[in-house]
């Protein structure tokens, strides 16, 4: 009984994410003209974090470290 208790107390502080630094980018893509550019990709360099812009050019991508 003690042991489970002990687990319980523990492993959310060990076995949780560090969420400290994590993030939020927000990217606007825009044509030479200044219009937005739908479906452009958008990746953070180094990472496998990327999404696609939507039909006004805005592509959010959450979790970012």
């Amino acid at each position: 009984m003690l042991l489970l208790l002990l687990v319980l107390l523990v492993c959310p502080v060990m076995c949780g994410q560090d969420m400290s630094g994590v993030g939020a980018i927000t990217a606007v893509v825009s044509d030479a003209a200044g219009g937005p550019v739908a479906g452009a990709s958008v990746c953070v360099r180094g990472t496998a974090r990327c999404g696609e812009t939507t039909g006004e050019g805005v592509a959010r991508l959450t979790e970012v470290r």
